[in-house]
């Protein structure tokens, strides 16, 4: 309990730097993931977020388009955040390390997911998440994802590279899946120069759905990540 509240990716003083850089610095990157979600492709009866933190980057719109919404995290003050971002959430908070209970069900889904207590057909949604993962925790994951995925509609947002300048597009990438490589060549800094380097986040394009697309996220003055959205609406 006490290490999830000093988590660098949760706790409180995830949530502090949030409260101060949401507005500023998070709302063009927010409303660039409303507008993905906007089209009616992604719906449902019921939906598991897996790192719904403090509902910051959540989109609104989907609160229409499922009847009940499992948020699952292992910040224990994020649920809080959520519903008082998000009065109209109707679901369950699931405090839990999702790693964690993936290791428990042995790679299964259909375990994984009743652990959880979530129906088999099940919508899933990684929220600033599967990014996030370090090499060794991505070697356990990233194999069953195929199989969690398989049959289900899903989504995810998540960072694919990280700079430590501004960037912007020197052309924005077609919504398809592409390389690391092709990634960062499709950006440069302010002047219009060429970036010099990047830090991947070891994603890479492992997830093609249906639709992609890629937006810059600016986390403070000089700290920026290019995202990755995915959605494959069919289940």
């Amino acid at each position: 309990m006490i290490r999830e509240l000093f988590h660098p990716s949760g706790g409180l003083g995830y949530h502090f730097r949030a409260l101060l850089r949401s507005k500023r610095y998070w709302k063009p990157f927010r409303d660039e993931i409303d507008r993905f979600f906007a089209p009616p492709d992604f719906q449902g009866k019921h939906l598991v977020v897996f790192g719904s933190s403090g509902g910051y980057l959540f989109p609104k719109i989907l609160f229409s388009r499922f009847k009940t919404i499992d948020c699952v995290d292992f910040d224990p003050i994020s649920f809080s955040i959520f519903r008082f971002r998000h009065p109209e959430w109707r679901g369950r908070a699931v405090r839990v390390n999702f790693l964690d209970e993936w290791k428990h069900s042995l790679g299964d889904p259909l375990v994984f997911l009743d652990r959880l207590g979530a129906p088999a057909d099940t919508a899933v949604l990684f929220l600033n998440v599967l990014g996030q993962l370090t090499n060794r925790e991505q070697l356990s994951f990233f194999p069953g994802m195929a199989k969690l995925l398989e049959g289900r509609a899903w989504a995810s947002v998540h960072d694919r590279l990280v700079f430590d300048q501004p960037v912007e597009w020197r052309e924005k990438p077609a919504p398809e899946s592409i390389s690391d490589t092709l990634l960062a060549n499709a950006l440069q800094d302010s002047r219009g120069q060429p970036l010099a380097e990047c830090e991947s986040s070891g994603v890479g394009n492992r997830f093609r759905g249906e639709r992609h697309e890629y937006f810059i996220w600016s986390l403070r003055d000089r700290q920026v990540q290019v995202c990755e959205a995915v959605l494959s609406p069919h289940s």
